[in-house]
């Protein structure tokens, strides 16, 4: 195989990776914010989650009004 072409391949097979990864730390982000939300809906608005997790109100909003998703298999 030509080297670039493996060298394209592993960056492909990192980026695959990074993906996974950042998946992941979505999901716990989001159960996160869904957890602190339900407990106190005063004290955990939309604005002060977006505030304390570093995002925007929207995303805030979109992620406490979806459904959760199911735990991963394992």
């Amino acid at each position: 195989m030509d080297i670039e072409a493996q060298q394209a391949r592993e960056y492909h097979r990192l980026a695959l990776e990074s993906e996974s990864l950042a998946a992941g730390y979505r999901l716990q982000r989001d159960r996160i914010i869904r957890r602190l939300r339900e407990q106190d809906r005063r004290k955990w608005s939309l604005g002060r989650l977006a505030k304390d997790v570093g995002c925007s109100r929207e995303l805030i909003a979109y992620i406490v009004g979806r459904k959760p998703l199911p735990p991963p298999y394992e």
